[in-house]
This record gives C-alpha cells, structure tokens and sequence, in this order.
C-alpha cells in the first residue's frame, strides 16, 4: 500500500461515516407517537408475556429497543407530575408540576394542576373545558418541536384525563383534547382552539361512548387461566361498581351505566378502545405523519388508571385489561404500518408512574405493609396546641404539611421550633420512615438516595413546610380496597420503556435510565433542541 493510500483510506471512511449520520439525521420520522399508559407498572408487560399476541408489546419488544430499568427520580409519583416528566424531560422542582394538584398559600386553597379560569370550555357546556398548561413552568418536546419547524409540525395531545392530554402535548400545539362525562365527547378549551376541528365533531357525532358501554365486561379468557398472575375473582381487596353485589366478573356495564354517567367508560377496557379511536381520527384528520416535517401525537391511555385504582396490580380485571390492551395495540399498530408506513414512525411507550400493592393483601401473605396516617393533621395539630397552645397545620397533601405562618408569628413562636417538634411526632407513628422540612429538601440530597428525590420534587411555592415518607407497603387512609401510587419506593417509580421504529435498534438494556430521558433522546432523534427545563440524558444506544 502506498503512503498516499495509506492516508486516504482513513479520510475515506470519515467522509462515509460522516455521509451517513447526516443522512440518518435528514430521514427523520414522519410521525413521532408517544404513549403514556397511566399506572402502568414496570413489572406488568413480563408478567403478562405468555398471554400477549405476536404484534402488539411483543412487536415492539423483539422488535425494538427495551429499558427495562427506568425509574422516576423525583417524588411524589402522581399522573401530573409524571406526564410533566416525560414531556419536558424535566422534573417537578423545574417545572413546577408538583402534583396533581396543591395548595395554594395566596388563594388560600387547592389548585388543581391544569386549572385556568380564564379560559372557557369548546366542544360542551360543561366547566370541564377550563384548563391550560399555563401552571407548566418549562416547554415540552412539542414545543420545541414546533418552534424548531416555525410552528409546521403538527403536535397533538389526547387523553381522557385532561392534565394527561395538556401536560405531554404543552403549550402551542396543534390541538389538544380530553374527555367530557357531561356529553361523552372530547372537549378542549379556549387556550387551544375557538371552535373543535370538523373531523373531532364528526367523531364525537359517532357517540361512541355510549356505544361501549352498552357491552357486558367479560373475561377475554377462561377465569382459570388467569390464575398464574391474578388473585381469585372474588377477594375483599378490590372494589366494586355501583349497585355490585361484588367485584366480580361478569361486570353488567350497562345495568351499572344506568345509575351513573358516561364517565364510567373510563373504568372499563373500552375506554383504551375509545382512545385508540381517537387517536385514529386524529391522524386521519389531521393528516399526521404526511408532511414535510415530523408530527407528533401524544396518547395517555387513562383507563388503566381507574381499574388499577378499584381493583389493585394482581386483580383479574387489570390482567383482562392489559391482555386487551395488547389487542388493541396490535390493532393500532397495523394501522400504522398502513396509514404513515411501516419505516415512517417511531413508537415510545411509557407510564406516568407505578401501584402498590394493596396493604391488606401484603399483610394476609406476612409481606410488610398497612395503613397510616388516617387524620394526621387532626392529631398533629392536637399535640401542637397541647405543647405551644397553636393548632397551625393547615393542610395535609401531597404527603406534605402546610402552615399557617401568620399564626405562629402572632404566637411568638420559632417556626424553627414548631417544625422540629412536627418532625419528632411524625417519627413517633410506626408507618413513618422519615420526615424533613422545607431547608433539609432544599439543601441536602444525594446522587441516589430518597432525599434527592423529594428535592427533584420540590417546588417551594407550591409545597408544604414538612414531608414526611411512609414506609414501604403503606398507603394513607385507614383501610380500603383496590391500590394507589406516590411513593420513592420501586412499585411506584419503576416504569415502562419501550421504543419502537424507524432507526431504532433491537436491544435490551438493564442500566439505569430516568423517564426524563425521554424527551431529550426524541429531540436527538428528531434533531431539535430539547425542552427548556430538560435535566435528562440521550439515550444514545436506541440508534442504529
């Protein structure tokens, strides 16, 4: 080989490889589709995998990349705060989404996550259309999206839930739509649209809604092959509808419609069915994934969310679900393949946060776990009078204390004082693990332990004075059926995350990812900046 050769044969390859990841970075995807299945357990798709179908999660599974260790890194682990994370790659004390909702020290009481009064509602004459982004603090990868393409992209949220549509979709996109009990429709609001787009009134006109609940919730399976991952049908651990004698299958939807609303479409399997029909209608409508530049569509699936909530994680009716759910998604996934094409889009697949366990269930099989902190603010505040001669706690939420400062400083009492008296009588209960005030949160913390969680949770002006941390297996409240979320431990925070599509490698990682990772590693694939707030990671190893 001579010297000349010798030189040249390494620039050649430069120039290829260089060649390439411009050409890579130039045949972005048409359609960008970010699902979020709320409650959606880390541990779910395995423990369901037998009983799945080729094409739907094992599709994207075998065929596409597969973080099996995401994990929220920021307490509490509510529906707001993790739709927030995903979107903005951020976390609750950037963005400001602390919850799904929280109290307000200047309105003097609870404001809710989406809730703007100055906007009106579209689509029904209901108030459920008066929400906006405006309390998200930071942008979303919608956003950015549209900015990065002087606003020609198409972004697009929907959800049943309306903070779940509003906080992945962000603040200038396309459309945004969410469910409304009053008319069985989606809505919207003023911030987003004057008037609903034809092809929405065309779908809306369908009255699907009351369409699905003119049908009966029967297993899809036999009841005895549900067995290897659910708990008997009948067990005192789990909810039941309206009028059920017990929370057994069949569940008669239409009898049980006729004493409720429309609403109750959202605790049944055909409320993911009639967001897949959603979704559908919106790609149709607006001709998502057909432009010069690439559309994203946002779906949270909130129905799982309401059966997990009644029914708890090992129940038969949230086995049912998912395996539907697996249907369904094959289905959506066919559809895909046929409307943008099978090498034009990319699929994530996330959730917003885990379940617990119901304690009940732990303590039946000797597993640690329990209830607590039943009236605790009533107690708090007895032992505060007994020991100051103030009762200044105000409001109990989002596991954390509010006070009223105004007392104390009329009491002539160190606030330093009243705190650390707080803290010491939380610690007293058996169900608290720890309890730290406002300073501890914003000063301390380390790279992996639960304090640098609730500091990626804090937001000073929408938190409270002291935290307090249960420990692992209790849930607030005295007794109940069925589960809920919101804790630092792994059921709660472990999640989901799947992608799937144009220039995404077949893999399965183990390391540690955060959910804020998502959008940044969507702006790397759609080469656009991410998000203002963005504190997560590219997960460079999803590429080709």
């Amino acid at each position: 080989m001579t010297m000349r050769r010798k030189f040249l044969l390494p620039f050649l390859m430069i120039c290829l490889s260089v060649g390439s990841l411009r050409a890579q970075q130039a045949e972005k995807p048409k359609l960008v589709v970010m699902m979020v299945i709320d409650q959606m357990r880390g541990d779910y798709v395995g423990r369901y995998w037998d009983k799945f179908g080729d094409g739907g999660f094992k599709r994207i599974i075998n065929g596409g990349y597969n973080n099996k260790n995401a994990n929220y890194n920021f307490f509490p682990t509510y529906t707001a705060a993790g739709h927030a994370s995903i979107s903005t790659g951020s976390i609750p004390s950037l963005n400001g989404i602390v919850g799904n909702d929280w109290y307000d020290r200047n309105k003097k009481r609870s404001v809710y996550c989406t809730e703007d009064e100055n906007v009106q509602t579209v689509g029904s004459k209901s108030i459920a259309g008066l929400q906006s982004p405006a309390n998200l603090l930071t942008t979303t990868i919608g956003d950015e999206l549209r900015l990065a393409t002087n606003f020609r992209s198409k972004v697009i949220g929907i959800a049943l839930k309306d903070r779940a549509a509003i906080l992945t979709a962000g603040h200038n996109a396309s459309g945004v739509y969410w469910f409304d009990e009053s008319n069985g429709s989606f809505i919207s609001s003023t911030y987003y649209t004057k008037t609903l787009p034809s092809w929405l009134t065309q779908f809306n006109d369908k009255k699907l809604t009351e369409q699905y609940l003119t049908e009966k919730w029967e297993t899809l399976l036999p009841m005895a092959e549900y067995a290897k991952f659910a708990t008997p049908d009948d067990v005192p651990y789990e909810g039941k509808f309206s009028g059920e004698q017990s929370p057994v299958f069949p569940h008669d939807i239409p009898s049980i419609r006729k004493k409720g609303n429309l609403g109750l479409i959202r605790s049944t399997p055909n409320g993911n069915r009639l967001t897949f029909d959603m979704a559908k209608a919106a790609i149709e409508g607006e001709a998502l994934g057909s432009h010069e530049t690439p559309d994203l569509l946002n779906v949270s699936f909130s129905s799982p969310d309401y059966i997990g909530h009644q029914f708890g994680p090992r129940s038969v009716e949230v086995a049912d679900m998912y395996i539907r759910f697996d249907l369904q998604l094959q289905e959506f996934l066919e559809y895909l393949d046929k409307k943008v094409g099978k090498n034009n889009y990319v699929i994530c697949i996330s959730a917003d946060h885990g379940a617990a366990d119901n304690p009940n269930f732990l303590t039946d099989n000797k597993f640690p776990g329990g209830y607590g902190g039943h009236k605790l603010k009533d107690s708090l505040n007895i032992f505060l009078k007994d020991k100051f001669g103030i009762a200044p706690v105000t409001v109990f939420k989002n596991q954390q204390f509010y006070l009223d400062e105004l007392a104390i400083i009329n009491s002539k009492i160190s606030q330093t004082d009243v705190v650390a008296a707080m803290k010491t009588y939380l610690l007293t209960k058996p169900y608290v693990l720890a309890a730290y005030d406002k300073e501890q949160i914003m000063v301390s913390g380390n790279p992996m332990g639960m304090l640098t969680m609730l500091q990626n949770g804090f937001f000073y002006h929408r938190c409270g004075d002291v935290n307090v941390v249960f420990n692992s297996g209790y849930l607030e409240g005295q007794s109940g059926t069925g589960t809920t979320h919101g804790s630092t431990y792994r059921y709660d925070t472990n999640v989901p995350m799947l992608w799937y599509g144009k220039g995404i490698k077949k893999d399965t990682d183990f390391s540690s990812v955060h959910v804020s990772d998502i959008a940044p590693t969507l702006s790397a694939l759609l080469d656009i900046q991410p998000p203002s707030g963005n504190v997560g990671t590219v997960i460079q190893n999803i590429f080709k």
